[in-house]
């Protein structure tokens, strides 16, 4: 859920902040190279966060990945993707799941393979909101063997994300908690983080509108501050 709202929150901040696409460009560029130098210099000393990410799921399934490289993983993804180098998000979803379940695993002194697929699986289904999808893919991926520990968080994870999601245009016809068809879209598409839209006043629309109020039996218009007041229609009422 916090990929998917940086992910959103980035692409309006950049969006705003650099509206020409060309310098937006030019900006996540020398983003990019800064922390490809950084990341040679003073961390991992390789080219590990750069690219899709399949040398580094291998490199996290036998336990060779840093413990910072789910976050730097997740920098790296949102600098590009904010610099309008859209190369895909599926695999560097697929990375960071992967990185953070050897991360945890060795925090806590657990079998590195077993948690790697348990992340994969996990962050996949909250980004995407694709139960079945993830735990087919993560058999295909890591084995049939640890099938109770995939199915049992890719439960969890896709119940408590909400209706965040990977996808902007992405519907959700049923509730995750209750047995209720509510249709709706996620937050990212249904106007939460949207500023409302500001009012432009016009002087001549209301003028205008004053004029066609003012020719509709029974109103007047009153002048320049588009107010209008009711006007008895002269004559005998109507028999019903």
């Amino acid at each position: 859920m916090a990929f998917s709202i940086l992910l959103y929150r980035g692409h309006r901040y950049t969006a705003e902040r650099f509206p020409n696409p060309w310098m937006r460009g030019v900006v996540g560029a020398v983003a990019l190279l800064c922390l490809t130098a950084l990341n040679q210099q003073f961390f991992t000393l390789a080219l590990d966060f750069n690219g899709g990410g399949f040398a580094l799921i291998e490199k996290a399934y036998r336990g060779e990945a840093a413990w910072y490289s789910f976050l730097f993983k997740m920098i790296f993804t949102c600098a590009c993707l904010f610099g309008s180098f859209k190369g895909g998000e599926i695999v560097p979803t697929l990375t960071i799941g992967a990185c953070f379940g050897a991360a945890f695993a060795g925090w806590f002194g657990l079998p590195v393979p077993l948690y790697t697929g348990i992340g994969v699986a996990a962050f996949f289904a909250g980004m995407t909101n694709s139960p079945f999808t993830s735990l087919l893919m993560t058999f295909e991926i890591f084995g049939f063997a640890g099938m109770p520990y995939y199915a049992f968080a890719i439960a969890v994870c896709f119940t408590l994300s909400g209706y965040y999601g990977l996808y902007t245009s992405q519907k959700f016809p049923y509730s995750k908690t209750q047995a209720m068809f509510i249709n709706r879209k996620g937050p990212r598409n249904s106007g939460i983080f949207r500023r409302a839209p500001r009012k432009r006043k016009n002087k001549r629309n209301r003028e205008c509108q004053g004029k066609i109020l003012d020719s509709t039996p029974g109103f007047s218009y009153t002048g320049t501050h588009g107010k209008r007041k009711s006007r008895e229609i002269r004559g005998s009422r109507p028999s019903l």
